[in-house]
């Protein structure tokens, strides 16, 4: 599933948005929470944080006496932040479309595949240790 949280088209100078898309499975939880930004003829930019809860136990046991069902999994959490930029300026000599409506998400801020691969081509803001 995917949730709007915020999004806005900067008076029809561009757009914000903020989304989360979660999965739930029966041993894992995914979670993706992406800021996206596009000031046209400015900037572009997207901070992703990508979220992993592993070996979740969400089946039932039963009460007899095998050590199996009644051992506890371990859980484990996994996060990734990245972030991508690149000012507007720069998006040619980079190989990126320069076209403001190559950046568009389709209608109602649904993300491509395509539109995500293009995203993956922005370069990466190198993060500093906190």
């Amino acid at each position: 599933d995917e949730i709007q949280l915020l999004e806005d088209d900067l008076h029809d100078n561009g757009v914000v948005s903020m989304t989360i898309k979660v999965r739930v499975m029966p041993t894992c939880l995914y979670v993706l929470s992406r800021c996206w930004l596009r000031v046209d003829g400015v900037i572009l930019r997207s901070r992703e944080t990508r979220v992993m809860v592993d070996s979740l136990d969400m089946t039932s046991t039963t009460n007899d006496n095998n050590d199996d069902n009644n051992k506890k999994k371990k859980t484990r959490i996994y996060r990734d932040v990245t972030w991508r930029e690149c000012r507007w300026r720069d998006l040619a000599s980079r190989g990126l479309p320069t076209n403001v409506k190559a950046w568009y998400t389709e209608g109602g801020g649904v993300e491509s595949g395509a539109w995500n691969a293009l995203l993956q081509r922005l370069p990466d803001v190198d993060l500093h240790p906190i």
